[in-house]
């Protein structure tokens, strides 16, 4: 699992409550469900300390560049059509059952 190669193992508890704070899942069961909001939320969620620490990092430091390149609006776009376009991809290569 993507979290256990950070050095974290969640137990079944924790994937439940990603799942039900709206982790990414295959397509065919957000379809099925019309649980499409997922496509988003999913962006929002994180494994733990560890990976909030390093996504913040990575948005301050090249955030802060591209928002002085392309200006808020344009980065805030970019951002919500790059997490569109990532959920969207992961959820159609993920196998229906496994877990976010």
């Amino acid at each position: 699992h993507r979290l256990e190669l950070q050095g974290l193992s969640p137990g079944a508890a924790e994937y439940s409550a990603m799942v039900e704070l709206g982790c990414n899942q295959a397509w065919s069961l957000i379809a099925q469900s019309g649980d499409y909001w997922r496509l988003f939320s999913t962006a929002w969620l994180h494994g733990g300390p560890v990976h909030l620490i390093m996504n913040m990092a990575a948005l301050y430091s090249l955030g802060t560049l591209t928002e002085r390149l392309i200006g808020p609006l344009k980065l805030g776009l970019l951002d919500l059509v790059a997490i569109l376009f990532s959920s969207l991809t992961s959820s159609l290569l993920r196998p229906t059952g496994t877990p976010c």
